[in-house]
């Protein structure tokens, strides 16, 4: 399962052709496994222009498992990607593959 940070679903809603939306959008479109956690839901919505919005954008979101807490803790192989990437990349690390 991959949980995608919240700088991704932003890009995604707001179809920004960054590499880390794009791979979100495939994966999903691919049928895989996509999470996303309390914490980035609520900041997802806190960044909304209006309850009509929000409301549409978390009946959506809420499709997807949402992780809280404990549940991130990596016993499964999964992933965490998004800002990270970004960080990485400035730094000359490379873009990280998201592995589902």
């Amino acid at each position: 399962m991959t949980v995608v940070d919240t700088s991704v679903w932003i890009a995604v809603l707001n179809d920004v052709p960054a590499p880390q939306a794009q791979r979100c959008v495939e994966l999903i479109e691919g049928g895989e496994p996509v999470a996303i956690t309390d914490v980035i839901l609520t900041e997802i919505l806190q960044g909304l222009r209006s309850e009509q919005e929000a409301r549409l954008v978390e009946r959506h979101l809420r499709s997807f498992p949402i992780c809280v807490g404990k549940a991130l803790t990596n016993s499964e192989g999964g992933d965490h990607f998004g800002a990270e990437e970004d960080r990485d990349r400035r730094r000359g690390g490379g873009e990280r593959s998201a592995r589902a």
